[in-house]
């Protein structure tokens, strides 16, 4: 009997890796039938509906599971990403908390350190750092040599990169078996020390040595990704059907007025979410949900993904109904700041006719610089000085064609501009999106609600200023040969001059 319940567990396991998603539900139901007390097929079950974004009835699973058996840290752990998914974040603490307050808790325990690092960052994200900070710390007492955390506590103003710890992560990167994570935050926290030291010459090398060390790491998955993104994507003819109408529950989506940001990474997009959710209690702030990214995914494949837009489309209004961002039954709406977005700009007004879309821009170089010094790691682009380069290129290209071809309404906002004309401009940019203003906007870096899960957690709480920062145009010598042969880049030059 044993024997047979275990074969049933690996076969259900088994088809969860291979993303056979309702064959193994199918199975873990049954196991839970034949042992209801058994916590694992309910951890599993339950780690499923997360794989299908799902996290109500995941959230249903992972505490029956613990019900069962309370020691289990992984439930925990999975618990803590629902409610954060969710929105739910002192819900995810509470879970986290929980997980490291555990008997067997040990920190040296890979899958422990998650948990606690995980914790960590939740905190931040809330804007209580200091919490942050001081389990940051006790990270490093276990694992002393652990550079991302130096890098994050550098991040938060929490350590400062003197002499003595520049020559230890020397020291460090000197180890005979390191991983090249070490060697990549070993090159970033080098290259923050140069900045400091306005050497830019130097931030540069030790900055293309990080990231030279991630693209090659991924070098496979990377270009793959990055050359659909840039031609694939890009090829709005195959990507898009414009005489197509989606009529699934349309008069629920008419009635609805979501707000998507779009632009380049490090264009202030995190402190615009910030300022419109300020301006509106009914507004939740969905930041970077990657849900259209079920439309690019299918499009990936190929053709087949015309044949099955209904389905597409529909599963698209359901992750954002599980995310807790979408309820057509109350007046609440969302925006979404995920910046590829404007690859499908299209296909938004398709499935909410009435949202509003605006495009931050900022100064182009500024941006390169600032992805150049972020580790956005996922986006497979940011790494090589020339993808970045094209994939600026083709978001101007493609902002080109949606708003003259086909017509799709874009608001566009500077960031120059609403650094030091910021009254006039939020005043424009409310009115344009049916939002009140009020004179208390630029507090909300002071406001505790705000929650951010992006690299800009940190900036979007410091002041906000009234002079943009040009500091980068430093670094910004050492892209500019790169950059020449764009039109994005000449047209820049030619303004300038």
């Amino acid at each position: 009997m044993q024997d047979n319940y275990q074969e049933k567990i690996n076969k259900a396991v088994e088809l969860h890796k291979s993303k056979k998603f309702a064959e193994a539900k199918v199975i873990y139901l049954d196991l839970i039938n034949i042992n209801p007390i058994d916590y694992l097929p309910f951890f599993l079950i339950g780690s499923l509906e997360i794989d299908l974004e799902d996290y109500e009835s995941a959230i249903h699973y992972l505490n029956t599971s613990l019900e069962n058996n309370s020691e289990y840290i992984d439930t925990y752990f999975n618990l803590g990403f629902c409610f954060t998914m969710t929105n739910r974040y002192e819900e995810a603490i509470q879970s986290y908390e929980k997980a490291i307050k555990l008997k067997n808790f040990n920190i040296k325990n890979d899958e422990h350190l998650r948990v606690i690092r995980k914790l960590a960052r939740t905190f931040v994200e809330v804007g209580d750092t200091e919490k942050g900070i001081k389990l940051y710390k006790e990270i490093l007492e276990s694992y002393p040599d652990n550079l991302y955390i130096y890098y994050l506590l550098h991040d938060l103003k929490a350590i400062r990169l003197d002499k003595p710890l520049k020559s230890r992560i020397k020291k460090i990167i000197k180890q005979k078996k390191i991983f090249y994570t070490q060697v990549v935050y070993s090159n970033f926290l080098l290259a923050k020390y140069e900045r400091e030291e306005k050497n830019y010459r130097n931030e540069f090398v030790y900055l293309k040595k990080a990231h030279d060390v991630i693209f090659e790491n991924n070098r496979k998955q990377y270009s793959k990704i990055t050359n659909f993104y840039v031609n694939q994507l890009s090829d709005l003819k195959e990507s898009y059907l414009k005489d197509y109408e989606f009529k699934d529950k349309i008069q629920q989506r008419n009635l609805i007025k979501p707000i998507f940001i779009v632009g380049l990474p490090r264009s202030g997009s995190t402190l615009l979410e910030k300022i419109l959710v300020e301006g509106d209690e009914n507004l939740i702030a969905g930041e970077e949900t990657a849900i259209m990214h079920t439309l690019f995914n299918q499009v990936m494949l190929g053709e087949t993904y015309k044949s099955n837009i209904d389905n597409i489309l529909q599963s698209i209004i359901i992750h954002y109904e599980r995310r807790g961002l979408l309820n057509f039954e109350d007046k609440k709406c969302f925006t979404d700041k995920s910046l590829e977005n404007f690859f499908c700009l299209g296909w938004i007004k398709k499935l909410f006719p009435n949202s509003v879309i605006i495009n931050i821009k900022r100064d182009p170089l500024a941006s390169m610089v600032s992805i150049f010094r972020s580790n956005l790691f996922n986006s497979t682009w940011t790494h090589r000085v020339d993808d970045i380069c094209k994939y600026i290129e083709k978001y101007y290209q493609i902002l080109e064609l949606w708003e003259h071809e086909y017509k799709i309404p874009i608001y566009h906002i500077y960031y120059e501009n609403l650094i030091e004309n910021f009254d006039q401009e939020t005043k424009k940019l409310f009115k344009y999106a049916g939002l009140k203003w009020h004179k208390n906007l630029k507090q909300l870096n002071i406001n505790k609600k705000i929650v951010s899960k992006t690299q800009s957690m940190i900036q979007v709480r410091e002041p906000i200023y009234d002079k943009v920062n040009t500091e980068y145009m430093e670094l910004a010598k050492f892209f500019e040969k790169d950059a020449e042969n764009y039109e994005w880049f000449q047209k820049m030059v030619k303004k300038v001059n």
